[in-house]
């Protein structure tokens, strides 16, 4: 144990701000495919 609780907290939320990065870079790839193939 011993860890320190505001380290860890950072530590959680650099892994969240990851995954949001991803989802917000991942969901808007995939809208913008399903458009192009529908469109054309």
């Amino acid at each position: 144990m011993g860890a320190d609780p505001a380290y860890t907290r950072y530590q959680r939320r650099i892994a969240m701000s990851k995954y949001l990065l991803g989802w917000l870079l991942g969901v808007p790839v995939i809208v913008l495919v399903i458009i192009y193939l529908i469109f054309n």
